[in-house]
């Protein structure tokens, strides 16, 4: 399993898939910044 992208809270670092993103976090609701995993 493998994605090319994946988010991560600024505020709790709660890591959220593309499949489950959203505009905040789904845990927190803290901004959602863009991480690029290889």
């Amino acid at each position: 399993m493998s994605e090319g992208s994946s988010f991560e809270c600024e505020s709790c670092n709660e890591r959220v898939s593309p499949i489950s993103y959203r505009a905040t976090c789904p845990d927190c609701g803290g901004p959602l910044r863009r991480k690029r995993v290889y």
